[in-house]
């Protein structure tokens, strides 16, 4: 039985660059020594409680909340090359560019309104940095204008004239420290990329209109086939050492074509196999070499820190992997499959009490079994209700079996719906538990409960075998499976 899931592409590539990940994706070349960079983040006050830090080395993002010791907040690299960094403080947007041995202070001003202070190496840099910066605060386009659409024509011209001021500072730079940087091969790895970033500034500002929700599908499609398509940027490879506008402009336009794909028609695709393999199979349709490589790489990363809720209905995760290994390093092919692994073979945090139906407090880790069926549902879940007679028919099919129990947990707000819910629908007393507070239990926020109905399938040691299992209407034989080879796995 699918779960109902309403898909917003226009946010769906802005998600995936904010996903936090384990780790950053360094250059495999083991003969690059790694070398310390240290940023440091002072406040004349206490006012603030933390500040977040975006770290990017390459397409994907480490993120981590920093919180202060004695007013300064501290933060550490290992780089083998220099990399972006992103500050986000109320009131303020940072973004910094830091390499091996560079020593980065912030002074943070006790107006969170008011500009900072670097100070420390890279001074020029930054310097930079903060010019381009002040650009688009003050001139960055908006879709919305007083309240209506902003038309086509003047979005792409307001558009375009920041690029040009952009390029102008860049130009002015180049002219003044032209010498300089050429005798710094950090600066020329910066002015490298910036250079770069400038010239896909506009495609990817223009993207904004035509992923914007205000903006018509006609309108949408015009302007992309006015303004966009016929830029020479689209024709240029990508890969994950390419600067950041460039790297987050191809997965927005791979975006605009699987929307335009399932405008026209072709939906019910996606809902077969899930918007992240629908996204990868237009990757290769639409792209080649190493902008192909780049964004299948970009999806499935992104892709396995969901293995802990992924919908078990679309091809796995691991297949997907298998399926597009060829555009894939061997240390990264290896990395995602041990996320996959690490995510989907848990074991339960802790023995979470919750209620049976006389009231009784009991403990989940009690009642658990060799194979442990657990349906998670709510009286006010039509599809939970819907999948019960198919549960009962499975629970009658394994009643000899004394090594398979289900049990069903309610994840209802008020326990006397729930009361009522489990006399109407006759469900098992004996098995039938209510966890308090529901989806906003410690139960539900440790196994990343979001949508119900959800099947866990656990063994008497409270080890996850299925975070997410095949479960309700039409998914019996699939369920049976699993259930059949946990249990001759739980007999030798």
């Amino acid at each position: 039985m699918k779960k109902l899931m309403i898909i917003n592409l226009t946010g769906f590539i802005t998600f995936f660059s904010m996903i936090a990940c384990q780790g950053v994706n360094e250059p495999s070349d083991s003969s690059v020594p790694k070398i310390s960079s240290v940023m440091v983040a002072t406040q004349p006050t206490s006012q603030l409680p933390y500040i977040v830090c975006d770290f990017n080395i390459s397409k994907r993002y480490e993120r981590d909340t920093l919180k202060p010791i004695n007013g300064r907040f501290l933060k550490t690299w290992q780089l083998k090359r220099p990399a972006v960094v992103r500050l986000y403080i109320p009131g303020q947007y940072v973004r910094l560019w830091v390499a091996p041995g560079y020593h980065t202070e912030i002074k943070l001003p006790a107006d969170p309104g008011k500009a900072y202070e670097l100070s420390g190496d890279g001074q020029l840099e930054k310097t930079y940095a903060s010019d381009i910066q002040a650009i688009n605060i003050n001139d960055f386009p908006r879709v919305m204008k007083d309240g209506a659409v902003m038309p086509p024509i003047m979005f792409f011209k307001k558009a375009e004239r920041i690029s040009q001021r952009r390029d102008s500072v860049f130009q002015a730079y180049l002219k003044i420290y032209g010498k300089t940087i050429a005798d710094n091969p950090d600066l020329m790895a910066f002015f490298d990329m910036e250079k770069e970033d400038n010239r896909f500034f506009l495609p990817r500002v223009l993207m904004n209109y035509v992923e914007s929700e205000q903006v018509s599908e006609r309108e949408k499609r015009h302007f992309f086939d006015q303004y966009v398509k016929t830029m020479s940027q689209l024709n240029e490879p990508v890969d994950s050492l390419s600067s950041e506008n460039k790297r987050f402009f191809f997965p927005r336009l791979n975006t605009y074509y699987v929307q335009k794909q399932r405008m026209d028609g072709d939906s019910m695709r996606s809902i077969e196999v899930g918007i992240y393999a629908y996204m990868m199979e237009t990757a290769t349709k639409k792209f080649t070499g190493s902008t192909r490589d780049y964004l299948l790489d970009y999806y499935l990363s992104t892709l396995t820190h969901f293995a802990r809720t992924y919908n078990p209905e679309y091809p796995s995760i691991s297949s997907l992997i298998e399926l597009y290994k060829s555009s894939l390093s061997e240390s990264g092919r290896k990395a995602m499959l041990a996320r996959v692994t690490s995510a989907t073979s848990a074991s339960l945090k802790r023995p979470y009490q919750m209620a049976s139906e006389s009231g009784r407090e009991v403990l989940l880790a009690e009642k658990l079994a060799p194979v442990t069926v657990v349906d998670i549902w709510a009286s006010w879940c039509g599809p939970c209700l819907t999948s019960f007679p198919a549960m009962r028919t499975l629970k009658e099919k394994y009643r000899a079996h004394k090594s398979v129990k289900f049990i069903w947990i309610s994840v209802d707000q008020d326990k006397n719906k729930w009361d009522k819910a489990i006399k109407e629908l006759k469900l098992d007393p004996e098995n039938s538990l209510w966890v308090p507070y529901g989806l906003n239990s410690v139960f539900a926020n440790d196994l990343a409960i979001n949508s119900i109905p959800r099947y866990l399938i656990l063994n008497a040691k409270g080890e996850i075998l299925q975070m997410n299992a095949p479960g309700g209407k039409n998914n019996e034989q699939k369920l049976a499976a699993l259930i059949d080879k946990y249990s001759r796995d739980a007999g030798r």
